[in-house]
């Protein structure tokens, strides 16, 4: 679901966690995979 772009927080909810640090420390390596583009629009935005 990482992978493919969803939101860490819907995939929490989706697998049972009351939040998405679980998903961020054993899945966490494979979030910045998942858009490459990630950070884009802050430096669109802020620079």
């Amino acid at each position: 679901m990482l992978s493919a772009g969803e939101h860490p927080m819907w995939v929490a909810d989706q697998m049972g966690h009351a939040d998405w640090t679980m998903i961020a420390k054993v899945y966490g390596k494979w979030m910045p995979d998942a858009n490459i583009a990630a950070g884009e629009k802050a430096v669109d935005t802020f620079s």
